[in-house]
């Protein structure tokens, strides 16, 4: 199975209080940061990073992780980013049902064997939307894509905006039939889905399919590749 870092902001509320009222730019800032330092250091453990609240970041990791190892590199590679301490979580098992099963210590022989599938979604013809809507406008169409998607799944997969027109479910494979059913109940979307043991190349073969089905005319609504 998967396994799954969470990663806290310990007392995050109380600097961003501490900071004063000119603050929002100096959050933001940080945030970018972090995402930033995250992303670097995620990739080359074949991950994933969502960050999801920014005070509450979620990493995807293959099951044969080294969890200690990593989690002494991702410690140090944010070292002088964060603002706060760091509490690490882990969780092993299918996404997300694995969140509510996390453990303060890693464990030292990895998770289960698994995959996780990944269905990255996009608007379909979201540059004509944003012609007519007005660049704001389409904003908002994808925000509300993401909301009603990401509140039909709360139990089936994490929702994650990915900017623009785009949104990833990140889910286990048995869960898959149902998040596509969601996804595609929604007029005017495709989906692309990658599945690997790797969340990063399953976010890799999903980015994929959906260029695939792009490149066919838009002919197919969903895509599969296994990689």
């Amino acid at each position: 199975m998967p396994a799954t870092v969470v990663i806290e902001l310990v007392g995050y509320r109380e600097w961003t209080e501490s900071i004063g009222d000119d603050r929002e730019w100096v959050i933001q800032s940080t945030q970018s940061q972090i995402s930033k330092a995250l992303h670097s250091i995620v990739k080359d453990w074949e991950g994933a990073a969502l960050p999801l609240r920014y005070d509450y970041e979620i990493v995807i990791l293959p099951y044969w992780t080294d969890l200690r190892k990593f989690s002494s590199e991702l410690v140090k590679g944010l070292e002088g980013v964060v603002p706060t301490p760091l509490r690490l979580k882990y969780c092993c098992g299918p996404i997300p049902d694995s969140l509510d099963n996390c453990a303060e210590e890693a464990p030292p022989n990895g998770c289960r064997a698994d995959e996780v599938a990944v269905a990255h979604t996009d608007i379909n013809f979201f540059t004509e939307i944003t012609t007519y809507k007005g660049f704001y406008g389409a904003y908002v169409t994808a925000l509300k894509l993401v909301a009603n998607t990401a509140s039909m799944l709360v139990s089936d997969a994490i929702v994650q905006y990915l900017g623009g027109d785009n949104l990833a479910a990140i889910t286990s494979p048995h869960k898959l039939g149902k998040v596509l059913d969601v996804i595609l109940s929604f007029k005017g979307v495709k989906v692309g889905v990658g599945i690997s043991p790797s969340p990063r190349k399953a976010f890799e073969a999903a980015a994929r399919s959906l260029r695939e089905i792009r490149e066919g005319g838009r002919k197919e609504r969903v895509r599969i590749t296994r990689v």
